[in-house]
């Protein structure tokens, strides 16, 4: 009854050859590419799966994903619940149209595998007290990395034109 529940997570090395293909699993998995680069595919997309992005996948839809590089470094969580669904369907709606699938940058990975080493020590606990605390956790993972995705983008040199406004500004007022 909680908005989330983990079922599985791990700390993979996938090598050459390493693929899964399913469409029958329940739930929802979140890959993290630590190194190397995965491929995932649908029959509508292909994504490359590199260091520091994340990809969250709908597990009952058909989709496949595959070492491309001899040692793809993955740390993956599958995880369900009401708080899954509802923001698999902001994430969706999120997306440009067309696309059912992006990959997000994760802006700090050395926190996001301390956030997957919290969820492992969790994961040995027992109980309404551990099941809540993995339901808080991935809650917090999730609205991370959702909002920083979210995150109004600077267009290129942005930055620097606001500089040039605000000397501009401040030597009129002088």
């Amino acid at each position: 009854a909680l908005p989330f529940h983990m079922t599985e997570l791990g700390d993979f090395r996938a090598g050459g050859g390493y693929y899964v293909e399913r469409d029958s699993r329940e739930g929802y998995q979140l890959i993290y590419t630590i190194g190397g680069t995965g491929v995932f595919q649908t029959a509508e997309q292909t994504l490359r799966l590199t260091p520091g992005t994340v990809l969250i996948i709908h597990c009952p839809e058909r989709h496949r994903y595959a070492a491309e590089t001899p040692c793809w470094h993955n740390q993956w969580i599958h995880f369900g619940g009401s708080g899954a669904e509802v923001y698999a369907a902001h994430i969706n709606s999120a997306f440009p149209a067309g696309t059912h699938y992006t990959l997000i940058s994760v802006p700090d990975g050395a926190q996001f595998c301390a956030d997957f080493r919290a969820l492992a020590a969790l994961a040995q606990g027992r109980g309404l007290r551990s099941a809540v605390q993995i339901s808080n956790h991935l809650s917090n993972l999730l609205t991370t990395l959702l909002s920083g995705h979210l995150a109004p983008r600077e267009p290129a040199g942005a930055l620097s034109g606001r500089h040039t406004d605000i000397a501009n500004a401040a030597a009129y007022i002088r």
